[in-house]
């Protein structure tokens, strides 16, 4: 983490629990990592709580919602989906507004067969949030403004 740090890169959880996710955002901001990405929080095997995801924008991270949770549980395509959660869009669009389109990010985490393309599910995924009253400003937010800080494209 004192790498991640000094290098001032982006520290991802990627598929960890909870519990773990929690302990790395606490660990990489004791080190000093400014950017932290807590990946598809809300899905498998991670299925943070609304409150696991606030003490983690407290502690500076951002929240990634990813379109493929949606597509995860009973319906989904792939048979190994099938026992994952599925994250309802009403869920993310009541996680966007409980911890601030400022702190999430939104992605698609496809490229599986049978899936959407990438660009198509980030589509239906804008789509959709507007539809449950994500505004424009807030989808600019999720999808440009904060990739782009992580990515240090503009200030942070």
């Amino acid at each position: 983490m004192k790498m991640v740090a000094t290098a001032d890169i982006i520290l991802e959880t990627s598929h960890i629990s909870a519990k773990e996710s929690l302990a790395v955002v606490k660990a990489a901001k004791e080190e000093g990592v400014r950017k932290m990405l807590v990946t598809h929080a809300m899905q498998s095997p991670g299925e943070m709580s609304l409150d696991d995801m606030k003490r983690c924008v407290e502690m500076g991270a951002y929240i990634e919602h990813v379109y493929l949770a949606y597509l995860m549980g009973p319906q989904a395509h792939l048979g190994w989906m099938k026992g994952w959660r599925h994250v309802s869009m009403d869920m993310y669009a009541q996680a966007i507004k409980a911890l601030g389109a400022d702190h999430c990010v939104m992605a698609t985490d496809l490229g599986q067969y049978l899936n959407p393309t990438p660009t198509d599910g980030l589509k239906e995924f804008i789509v959709a949030m507007k539809s449950k009253g994500i505004t424009d400003d807030q989808i600019n937010w999720m999808v440009r403004k904060n990739p782009a800080r992580l990515l240090g494209l503009e200030s942070m």
